[in-house]
């Protein structure tokens, strides 16, 4: 296959890609992040409360 042709195939491909719409990215965006947020908060909770039982347990 030539270059020339592999490109032209591309910008042809390219041409029948959907692409969200601002709102849609918008909120997916802010789903992600809260989801993120969330986890992250769960994660930090959660090894704290092992890491003070932890703690209780062994004397510390």
């Amino acid at each position: 296959m030539k270059i020339g042709a592999f490109f032209n195939d591309v910008r042809q491909e390219m041409g029948r890609v959907v692409w969200p719409k601002k709102e849609e990215t918008l909120w997916t965006t802010v789903s992600v992040v809260v989801f993120v947020i969330s986890a992250a908060l769960y994660f930090i909770l959660t090894d704290t409360l092992i890491y003070k039982l932890f703690q209780k347990l062994l004397g510390m």
